[in-house]
């Protein structure tokens, strides 16, 4: 799992992903859309969790190289939007329909709920 938020005091829904994840799971974060890049380098996840509070030119630019580093398949997305940030941008895409929204007052069983829908 690879988790993309630039807000490190945000913890929710984040703090859910760790509980829910199995030794099979690799937890990393990263502040930055040029950071999770090296890490794809070197790391394919199950799951990216993408903050809507990255620009939406920037964010676009990410997801397309994510497309170049899905060898097996689409790599499910979820958007996750920080109540605490005045501004907020959430892309246009069905992602291949394996995209889901978290926000930072999810509950655990909406975390889980959402995991689920897209079998990870």
């Amino acid at each position: 799992m690879l988790i993309i938020e630039p807000n490190t005091q945000l913890t929710l829904p984040y703090h859910y992903v760790s509980d829910l994840s199995s030794e099979k799971h690799t937890v990393l974060r990263v502040s930055t859309l040029e950071q999770a890049i090296i890490k794809l380098d070197s790391h394919q996840p199950k799951v990216v969790f993408l903050s809507t509070s990255f620009d939406p030119n920037q964010a676009l630019e990410f997801l397309e190289k994510l497309k170049e580093y899905s060898s097996t398949g689409i790599i499910p997305l979820i958007f996750v939007v920080d109540w605490s940030q005045r501004v907020q941008t959430l892309l246009g895409t069905s992602w291949g329909d394996a995209v889901g929204i978290l926000h930072s007052l999810s509950s655990q069983e909406e975390v889980a709920a959402t995991l689920k829908r897209l079998r990870i």
